[in-house]
């Protein structure tokens, strides 16, 4: 998902450096649209041109940006709901099209699912008396 008019804001060549962006207040504060959001929105909106702001105006997945805010994934899609005139026109389903897991996350899982499936081994055999 990239923010609308992202280049518009940037003068920077090299964005993979760039620890800021640009906000004109005054563009802002004369939109109708921005005056339309809720406070939530508004935070939200912000964090996201934030995290935008490290991959030259695009959002990571979905689980990265639930992680990166410390949202719900229910939050996070409701804001970007709420939010979709502010985003390129259809961008938005771009969050959820990304890979949703990690390769470590994933290891994790596994060997978390085995250790579970090697205790509840271990209960049965110990209450039917074989250990």
């Amino acid at each position: 998902m990239k923010v609308r008019n992202w280049s518009k804001f940037q003068h920077f060549k090299n964005k993979s450096s760039m620890v800021w962006f640009k906000v004109y207040g005054r563009d802002i504060l004369s939109d109708p649209d921005w005056h339309d959001l809720n406070s939530d929105q508004k935070a939200t909106l912000f964090e996201l041109w934030c995290l935008a702001s490290e991959r030259n105006g695009e959002l990571p997945e979905l689980r990265k940006i639930c992680f990166r805010l410390h949202k719900s994934p229910e939050f996070i899609e409701g804001m970007i709901k709420a939010l979709n005139a502010w985003f390129e026109s259809g961008s938005v389903n771009s969050i959820y099209n990304e890979n949703k897991g990690y390769a470590r996350e994933d290891r994790i899982g596994e060997n978390m699912k085995e250790e579970k499936k090697k205790r509840e081994d271990m209960r049965e055999k110990d209450s039917i008396g074989l250990v």
